[in-house]
C-alpha cells in the first residue's frame, strides 16, 4: 500500500532521465580525461613482442606520424608492449625509476606498517611477489603504458593473431587505425 502512495509514474520518469543524464555526462568526463593523458604522448617506446611485432608497428606508427618512435626506453613519454607482468613492471622501474618518497614520509610509512602488522598474525612474514609468468605468451593485447604514472593508458585486442608478415603488416595498421580513432575522435 505505501509503494501504491509512493509511486507517480510523472515524478519516476523524471528521476530516470536525471540519472540517465547524469551517468551520460560522467562517462563523457571519464573518455574526455583519457583522451587528455593519451594525447599527451609524444614519444613512444616499443617492447619486443612476440612473433617481432614490434617491428611492424614501429613502421606503421612511424608512417601514419602517431607518435613519435624512439629506440631508447630513457627517451619514451609511454611503452607499447603486449604484456604486463612481473618482468615487465622490473625493466620499467630499471629505466623509469619512481621518485624515492622523502625521509619523512618514508619513516612515517614504515611506523604505520609496524604498527597495522605487529597486532597481525603473519606479523614478521615476508612474501615473494608472485611472478605471475604465463605459460605461453599472450597474442592479440595491446597495452600503451605511461611511464611516470604506471598507468595503462589505452589497451586493445586483435581477435584473430596471426603471425605471418603480411597478416601481421595489417594488423600494425589496424591498431595505429584504432589508436588515431582514440586520439581523434571526430575523424
Amino acid at each position: 500500500m505505501l509503494a501504491a502512495r509512493c509511486y507517480n509514474r510523472g515524478m519516476w520518469k523524471a528521476c530516470l532521465c536525471r540519472l540517465a543524464t547524469a551517468a551520460t555526462f560522467s562517462c563523457l568526463l571519464l573518455v574526455a580525461s583519457d583522451l587528455s593523458q593519451l594525447s599527451r604522448v609524444r614519444s613512444v617506446y616499443i617492447w619486443p613482442m612476440y612473433d617481432s611485432f614490434d617491428q611492424y608497428l614501429a613502421e606503421q606508427i612511424a608512417e601514419e606520424d602517431v607518435f613519435e618512435v624512439v629506440v631508447d626506453p630513457k627517451l619514451a613519454s609511454a611503452v607499447l608492449t603486449d604484456r604486463i607482468d612481473a618482468p615487465f613492471l622490473e625493466a620499467l622501474e630499471e629505466f623509469f625509476p619512481l621518485q624515492e618518497p622523502d625521509e619523512a614520509e618514508q619513516d612515517e610509512a614504515e611506523q604505520e606498517e609496524e604498527s597495522a602488522s605487529a597486532d597481525s598474525i603473519e606479523a614478521g612474514v615476508q612474501l615473494r611477489r608472485p611472478t605471475n609468468r604465463a605459460l605461453s605468451r599472450p597474442k592479440g593485447t595491446l597495452f600503451l603504458v605511461d611511464v611516470s604514472s604506471r598507468r595503462v593508458l589505452w589497451s586493445t585486442f586483435l581477435k584473430e593473431f596471426q603471425p605471418s608478415p603480411n597478416k601481421l603488416h595489417s594488423q600494425a595498421r589496424d591498431v595505429v587505425v584504432r589508436l588515431k580513432k582514440q586520439l581523434n575522435p571526430g575523424l
